[in-house]
């Protein structure tokens, strides 16, 4: 099949497909003669499940991690069902407290900040999770981070495991403290932590591995790093200083927190 074929057996666009195949996740061979693509029944296999996984929201990364075996399709399925189920929790107790705050609206009363102010502090405390105020800072450090076309990461480090939550971050962000012997106190806990080193602030990010640049007496040995650069299982971990963030108003993670985390890594 070429590419017009495939695209009307599975309704993929030909931008789509192309696209995964510069991900790496279809091999389609050769036509010796001409150099076009030929697509197998394997082909469409593939791209049906590549279709389905990214319509189940799997990343291209997750997909590609699946596929060379680094993670398997049911721990894959138990993450996304787990977080999926976190975000229903949080959702339906939302709507309980839209659902209060509209009666009381209704029935003539003023709108109480306090009494719901408390509520969600105290469904809070109970693990219930509601909007992250964090992420109004958050937003804004990242917009600073990536105002340029080529960031500059203040430091990185390769994971010990793969990171699928909050708390794997957490426990790879102490064993790299560990390892530099640096000071580190967490500011704030997620899948992009923030945190203070040695008194400068950096945000946490996971990305693929950097692009590698050699000096140009090296340049024949490009190739080889560009490919090399993405055959890691997961992804790695990247610092950027963000100095206008006033750390001041962020609690570091508590004595008790950081033990728990330290006792689990050691």
């Amino acid at each position: 099949m070429n590419i017009k074929e495939i695209e009307e057996l599975t309704g993929v666009s030909k931008q789509n497909i192309r696209f995964y195949e510069k991900k790496n996740l279809l091999h389609p061979e050769r036509n010796k003669e001409n150099g076009y693509r030929i697509y197998t029944q394997t082909d469409v296999y593939k791209l049906k499940e590549i279709l389905l996984y990214r319509k189940l929201g799997l990343t291209i990364e997750d997909i590609a991690s699946i596929q060379q075996g680094n993670i398997s399709v049911e721990e894959c399925m138990s993450h996304y069902y787990h977080m999926a189920s976190l975000q229903v929790n949080r959702l339906r107790q939302q709507l309980v407290i839209y659902e209060n705050i509209q009666k009381d609206l209704v029935n003539g009363q003023a709108l109480d900040i306090e009494k719901y102010t408390d509520k969600i502090q105290a469904m809070e405390r109970k693990g219930i999770t509601f909007f992250d105020v964090m992420s109004d800072y958050l937003k804004k450090a990242k917009d600073n981070i990536y105002q340029y076309t080529m960031p500059r990461h203040a430091m990185w480090f390769e994971p010990e495991k793969p990171i699928l939550n909050k708390n794997d971050f957490v426990d790879e962000l102490i064993l790299f403290a560990q390892r530099e012997k640096k000071n580190l106190n967490i500011l704030h806990i997620g899948m992009e932590p923030i945190m203070e080193i040695e008194g400068k602030t950096y945000l946490a990010m996971l990305e693929s591995p950097h692009r590698i640049n050699l000096p140009k007496v090296l340049w024949l040995f490009q190739a080889f790093f560009n490919t090399y650069q993405y055959t890691f299982g997961f992804k790695f971990v990247y610092l950027y200083e963000v100095s206008f963030l006033n750390s001041d108003d962020n609690q570091p993670l508590s004595n008790s927190e950081r033990a728990i985390h330290m006792k689990e890594v050691n």
